[in-house]
């Protein structure tokens, strides 16, 4: 049989075959890995993509294994292409490191006091931490304050929003680094014993986190 059938496609036995080889380019664990294979000389064969690796943005396939993710590349993620089997095939992934923020750790807040007085000063602390390979840059954290505190002061470049008794800062985290960010707020004086001052952070719109202060009387630690 100078033929065979692979897929429903008929193949000539009697033409040059060439290989196709996909390579993940890093050690680290990579998902959805395309398997590469053998074609008759000439084939036009569909490139496919959808490989995963964490903490990194798949950019697309290059011939070139040192190829600059921030460059051109021979088959961009995202695209449809084809490759012509003229010869044996390397693509080498090429990924680029993104930020790397965990929905659980990765921001987290605290106050300094769980119970506290009318006229008592509050510190609130928001840590954004960043695991990943690259810098997080302009970040958005919010802060809306609760109408029983009163503004008194925030660090890192904190803008009060008298409007919308809102505190918000634009952060930059670097790469395995993490920003902490500090609130001060006081407890008004006529704030009923047992009110529960609840207060939420907001990350990137989405992620919140809260936590709350429960008024006491005068006489309780």
């Amino acid at each position: 049989h100078d033929h065979v059938h692979v897929d429903g496609v008929i193949y000539d036995l009697s033409a040059s075959f060439y290989s196709l080889t996909y390579h993940a380019n890093t050690t680290d664990t990579v998902n959805n890995m395309p398997k590469g294979s053998a074609f008759p000389e000439g084939t036009e064969v569909d490139v496919l993509f959808g490989a995963t690796r964490s903490g990194h943005q798949f950019m697309g396939w290059d011939k070139d294994a040192d190829a600059d993710p921030n460059g051109t590349i021979d088959y961009p993620a995202g695209t449809a292409a084809k490759i012509v089997m003229d010869a044996d095939q390397d693509l080498y992934a090429i990924w680029k490191a993104v930020p790397v923020i965990d929905p659980e750790d990765g921001f987290t807040k605290s106050v300094d006091k769980t119970s506290a007085h009318a006229g008592d000063e509050l510190t609130y602390t928001i840590t954004v931490s960043n695991t990943g390979e690259a810098d997080a840059e302009d970040l958005t954290v919010t802060d809306a304050l609760n109408a029983d505190l009163t503004f008194v002061s925030a660090d890192n470049d904190g803008g009060y929003h008298e409007e919308t008794h809102t505190v918000s800062w634009t952060v930059d985290v670097p790469a395995g680094g993490s920003v902490s960010l500090h609130l001060k707020a006081t407890v008004a004086a006529d704030t009923a014993v047992g009110t529960v001052i609840g207060n939420t952070a907001v990350m990137g719109g989405a992620s919140t986190r809260e936590v709350s202060t429960t008024v006491v009387a005068p006489d309780s630690v």
